[in-house]
């Protein structure tokens, strides 16, 4: 839970304050005055970016979408409910003139380029995030992470076939997956008891 991630100043208020998420698995949105050291709790939440007209946007774990709660800089608590405001946004910035910026959650698929980066093909379907393929010794399989039902698990895909079948199931995290010299097994890193294990 030590994990902390996409600090954010918050305009001056008489003070140099910081939101910011703390935690990897379920991160939650915290303020922070640095001079008295005032430490606020906003609940849940991730990637959080202060807007001048008082309210601080920020996605929510395992939910590609962005949200807003009206914040009080000053007493460094929420002043209402949070809302959503964009479905499929994540990463919000704001400008001085009010003007919303924000990245659609990212759609990928796995491709096939040329030594000289041309496009060959693309492979299987578009889904939400693909990470850390990792090709098999024979070539007709990569094993990746891909973000299913908010949740990152293991899947493999065919190739030869464009078929992809679910290796894992559980809730918790999981990552990087690697293949076994022979191709016949799959190892990855997972989060389900509560830090990072191997495996198999």
């Amino acid at each position: 839970q030590g994990y902390f991630g996409f600090p954010h100043f918050l305009p001056p208020a008489g003070g140099r304050v910081l939101a910011y998420a703390l935690g990897y698995l379920n991160p939650r949105l915290m303020v922070q005055d640095l001079e008295s050291g005032q430490v606020g709790l906003l609940g849940p939440g991730n990637s959080p970016f202060y807007a001048d007209s008082g309210y601080l946007l920020f996605s929510r774990p395992g939910i590609l979408d962005l949200w807003a709660v009206p914040l009080s800089v000053g007493r460094l608590k929420a002043d209402g409910e949070a809302f959503g405001v964009a479905a499929g946004g994540i990463h919000a910035s704001v400008s001085h003139d009010g003007t919303l910026v924000y990245v659609d959650s990212p759609f990928e698929q796995l491709a096939w380029f040329d030594r000289r980066g041309k496009w060959i093909e693309s492979i299987g379907e578009a889904v939400q995030g693909v990470f850390y393929p990792a090709i098999s010794p024979d070539g007709r399989r990569v094993a990746l992470e891909t973000n299913e039902n908010a949740n990152l698990d293991i899947w493999v895909q065919d190739l030869d076939r464009g078929s992809r079948t679910r290796l894992t199931t559980d809730q918790a995290t999981d990552i990087l997956p690697a293949w076994s010299p022979s191709g016949d097994e799959v190892v990855f890193g997972s989060y389900r008891s509560g830090s990072v294990d191997i495996w198999l």
